[in-house]
């Protein structure tokens, strides 16, 4: 008898309920549709900036949604919040997709968002595994992001060092001196290379917690300044690229 067939599963989708108050919206994407955690602004306000929000590695809803704790506050500031669950199609889940789909991904995000919303700035945030996706997207986008925040970002992708220096927009780092996870001392290792951009030592800034493991929550609690830096962080880099920029006029003159 012939030997039988080798059934090939294609992985299945993660469905992650999104949390309120996000709104659940599925963009067509080069590699497959996403889901997407959506916040508006209230009523008929319109958009002043976007804040795309990348999650780590682990197919958990407290991973996913990590960022999803400052999506109000973000609203309240006049910003559309866009969370994506990329585990939600096949070739983008974290565990097993290319760096290449996921940017390609990322970047029809960034065009949907600009087809909605129009040429308001955009700001990147990233944690873990999506810190170094974020970190890929902003080099890629160049000078068409506002801003770049990274919390305890992952170190493994190719070319680390010539992506951070192809980050022209201003970057936050964040990271916790408890961190057993990604540990803080290769925060060391992207401040090194992030200052070495044109400007970079005027476009990079750093916030350390003593306590805070490997989450993005610590990084939000009230009173802390990096709360304060992340809520900001559109108008803080707009307001670094205007002051950087008028620098080197200066110097030039």
């Amino acid at each position: 008898p012939a030997a039988p067939e080798l059934l090939v599963h294609e992985p299945v989708p993660a469905l992650i309920a999104v949390p309120s108050p996000l709104e659940r919206v599925d963009v067509t994407t080069l590699v497959g549709t996403i889901e997407i955690g959506l916040l508006e602004p209230r009523g008929s306000g319109s958009a002043q900036t976007v804040a795309l929000c990348i999650h780590g590695m682990a197919q958990r809803a407290n991973v996913v949604w990590e960022w999803t704790e400052m999506a109000p506050p973000l609203r309240e500031r006049g910003a559309v919040v866009i969370c994506p669950n990329l585990h939600s199609c096949p070739r983008t889940t974290p565990a097993q997709a290319s760096d290449e789909d996921v940017l390609a991904a990322l970047r029809d995000l960034v065009r949907w968002a600009r087809d909605r919303y129009g040429a308001v700035p955009i700001v990147i945030y990233g944690k873990s595994w999506g810190g170094a996706r974020a970190v890929e997207l902003a080099a890629a986008e160049g000078d068409s992001l506002q801003g770049l925040a990274l919390a305890c970002p992952s170190n493994k992708f190719v070319d680390l060092e010539g992506k951070l220096l192809a980050v022209s927009c201003p970057v936050l780092l964040l990271w916790a001196q408890d961190d057993d996870i990604i540990p803080c001392q290769y925060h060391r290792v992207f401040l090194a290379h992030l200052k070495r951009r044109p400007r970079g030592k005027l476009r990079t800034l750093v916030e350390v917690l003593e306590v805070g493991g490997h989450r993005v929550a610590p990084f939000l609690e009230p009173g802390t300044r990096s709360r304060d830096k992340l809520l900001t962080w559109a108008e803080l880099a707009g307001f670094l690229q205007v002051q950087t920029n008028c620098a080197t006029n200066d110097s030039e003159d």
